[in-house]
Parts: C-alpha cells; structure tokens; sequence
C-alpha cells in the first residue's frame, strides 16, 4: 500500500499531479499531459506542424518514478507504484489530485470534474450540466460543442469554468464576467440579456421621464424589435432608448416599417360563395340504387364536395395597394414610395423554388377542379360501372393526401411567422400583419374542415363500394 501511494502528488505538470508522462502517437514525443502537448504544437511556426493530441488514441505511457515506457495502465509494471489515484482507461487520464471530484460522462464520451451527483447530462445540449440547472434552462442543440463568443477556445474540453446563460448559449465564466464588468449585458450570440435587469430598466424610466425630447421628436414614431421576446412594436423615439410594448425590455434596435395588407370585403364573399358551392356538392352524393341493365344493380359513383373553392379564391383575390414611408439616408427626409401587397408575397403559401409553384393555393385549386368535374361527369351519366366508382374513389385518396400535405406545409410555415425561431433570428410577423394573418388562418382553418369533411365522404364511398363487391 505504501508502495502504491509513492511520490503521489510530487509529480505532474501545470495541468495535472500524476506519476507519468505520455507518448503522443501522432509526434512520438514525450509530453506531461495532452494539455502540454497541444500547448508545445500549436506553437509551431508552421501551421501545417500544428496539431491536437486525441486522448483515445494515447498507448505508452511513461512513469515518473522509474522511467519505465509501458502500455497504458494504472499501476507501473516495473516499480509497483500508482501512477494515478484517479485513472480512466477510456480516456488514458491519471490524477493524484482527487479532491477535484472526478468522473467519466458516457453521454460526453470524456472525463468530468465536480463530482457525478452534482451534475446531469442534457442530451440536447449535448453536455455535463449542474443538477440546479436541471428543467431551469433554456436548452439550445449542443450548445457546448463551439467556441467561447469571447476568447474563441473550444468550450466542450475546456479546463475552465463554463456559464449557461438566460438564452442557453454558453461561454466562459471570466469572459462573462469581464463582459459585465464592461457594461456588456446582452448575449453575443443572439443579443438576449444575460442577466435580470429589470433594476436597470427601470432606471432607464426614470432616466427618459427626466430627458425631454425637442419639440420636433416629441411625436415621432419609430419600428423596433426586441432582443428579449422577439416582438415588434411601434413606439415613441427618443435619445435614451425604446422600450418594448411587450415585455417592457430597452434591449431593442430600431428596424424598417412594416407594411400591413388588409382584408377585403371582397374576399369575405367570396369566401360565402364558395362554401355555398361546397354544401350544394354534398348535398349531391346520392344513396339510391337502381336498376340497369336487366338484372345487374346500378354502380354509384361517389360525388364530393370540396370547400377549398372559397379558400383558392378567396385568397388569390386578396391584394392591396398602399403607401410606404421608407427612409434611405438618415439625414434625408424619407421617401413615400408606392408598393402593392399580392397573396403570391406570403411566404406561408410555400413557395417551391424548383417550379415557384404556390403549394397551398393549387392544391386547393386542383381539389375544387377535380370535385367539380366529378360531380359534373356523375349528374350526367346517373351513375356509373363498378370500375369508374374504384377509380373515383382511388383519385378521391390521392386528393386528400395533397390536401393535408398542403395543409400541414402551409401550417409548418405559418407556426413559424406565429412564434417566430429565436435561433437562427427568424422574426414573428403575425403581431405585425394582424388583419393578414387572421386572413390566412381563416383561409387554413376553412381548408382543415372542408378536408376533413371530404375524407369522412371518401371512407363512406370505400365502405359503399365494398359492400356492393
């Protein structure tokens, strides 16, 4: 037992106390830690020479007592001692110093420290996160596996502490406080706050009913986005700051004026005509059988009706014509500028950039034509064979099937102009063109219960047709 603890925590390098140096396989040169190697290669002056040591890949090791260069393991084969008090064998590491807690994450695939009952893997953010932060973060897709925003070190291996901001974006603990410290409050990353500060708007109120305006910017108005909760809002200009509507947040920046389309009354009946349209198809499917032919029954062909008729016109009528303010140099007065609002500018139609065909609205087109057409063919033959009823049937499914794919495309979309993705700054446009939106959402719920509608007439028609087989 002596024997084992000889020289422990005597040895080591600035990185680590342990009883051996290791072999880098990639130099074949004698280092204390892969630390110390990374440290000597990446000082090298030609960039081609500089290189990481991967810890898996360490075989040899050397001890620090007996100079003896063995395969990797805990205890020397030659002088008996431990080269290690902690030794991972997956990761080749070895320390004496075990007050550090050390542990091996299988999930992080290296070894951690702190001690494993105060720490949780979060399988999103791809790391060892503290037990306290355990459902009380905001969880961003390996969000450990870049570079500090501030020093650029890679964080997921760092040796040193990490901090899990507001927002879920990670960075090292003294870069976020020598941030503060600068009066830097805001997240690099995506502009969020990184701390509580409402004690500091609240100053800023107070600060602004202090300042007043001149008389020439007392009124004026000015679009801003909020770094906090994403929103826009239009507020008052003034030198010190604007705050959000929403969350009463100063963490804004000034953005262009949006222009609002409205809603016709127009489209609103047309919407009415449509549907009258759709009730009158299905008032149509007729449940009678007949004679034909001597003994052989008449074959119904089933007749549907579609209410993406109001939808498909309702918002290809939709367009406006308005007036916007656009300011093009600071100093200058702005500029009134003509501009037409057109239902082919939403992007909740999802535009294929393949074709620039408007998913939504033909899917809807091509349902109302093909009902039309099948209720048409059906009033005129008074039926049909059993052959015509399986391929009406059959082309009723495919229709459906574009129906809901265009439903759910089109609902993909327009979720993300609802709630906006604050990862890749994608903004929420809904609270802006309010009367649009509802617009759009009448169109998409309008659809929804028509396609259900036809589906519920489509398994009745299978079910007639199988029981005439």
């Amino acid at each position: 037992m002596e024997r084992l603890d000889f020289g422990k925590m005597g040895y080591g390098c600035k990185h680590y106390r342990r009883r051996c140096m290791i072999r880098a396989p990639c130099c074949n040169e004698i280092y204390g830690c892969r630390h110390c190697h990374n440290d000597a290669t990446n000082m090298l002056n030609s960039p081609s020479d500089r290189h990481d040591l991967v810890r898996y890949d360490v075989k040899q090791v050397i001890c620090a007592v007996c100079d003896t260069e063995q395969p990797v393991a805990r205890v020397c084969t030659n002088c008996g001692v431990n080269m290690g008090e902690y030794f991972c064998e997956i990761c080749k590491f070895f320390d004496d110093d075990t007050d550090k807690g050390q542990f091996h994450c299988d999930d992080c695939g290296i070894c951690r420290v702190g001690g494993r009952e105060n720490f949780f893997h979060c399988k999103k953010c791809g790391s060892c996160y503290s037990v306290k932060l355990r459902n009380n973060h905001s969880c961003v897709e390996n969000s450990m596996h870049h570079h500090c925003p501030i020093c650029y070190e890679y964080l997921f291996d760092s040796l040193k502490d990490t901090t899990v901001m507001k927002c879920g974006h990670t960075m090292h603990s003294e870069c976020c406080n020598e941030m503060i410290s600068r009066n830097k409050f805001s997240c690099p990353i995506c502009s969020k706050s990184v701390m509580d500060m409402s004690m500091i708007w609240r100053r800023l109120d107070e600060e602004i009913e202090a300042t007043a305006m001149p008389e020439d910017y007392r009124q004026k108005k000015v679009w801003i986005l909020c770094n906090d909760c994403n929103d826009t809002s239009e507020v008052i200009f003034h030198i010190i700051g604007q705050k959000c509507r929403h969350c009463n947040s100063y963490n804004t920046r000034t953005i262009a004026p949006p222009v609002i389309p409205e809603v016709g009354w127009l489209t609103q009946l047309t919407f009415i005509a449509f549907d009258c349209v759709w009730l009158y198809s299905i008032l149509k499917h007729s449940n009678g059988d007949g004679e034909q032919g001597g003994d052989q029954r008449r074959r119904k062909v089933p007749v549907y009706g579609y209410g993406g008729e109001g939808v498909s016109v309702g918002l290809g009528v939709n367009k406006q014509s308005t007036t916007v303010t656009v300011t093009i140099v600071a100093s200058l007065p702005p500029v009134n500028m003509p501009v037409t609002a057109k239902w082919v500018h939403m992007s909740a139609f999802v535009i294929c950039n393949c074709n620039h065909r408007w998913y939504f609205v033909i899917a809807n087109a091509i349902a109302c034509a093909y009902t039309t057409i099948s209720l048409i063919l059906t009033l005129a033959s008074k039926g049909g064979t059993k052959k015509v009823s399986i391929m009406v049937t059959t082309l009723d499914l495919v229709v459906v099937a574009l129906l809901f794919s265009a439903i759910g495309a089109s609902g993909g979309v327009g979720l993300v102009g609802y709630i906006g993705n604050s990862h890749v700054q994608w903004q929420k446009v809904c609270g802006v063109f309010d009367k649009f939106s509802h617009q759009v959402a009448a169109a998409m719920a309008l659809s929804f219960i028509a396609s259900l509608a036809y589906l519920l007439l489509v398994v009745l028609a299978i079910f007639n047709v199988y029981n005439k087989l």
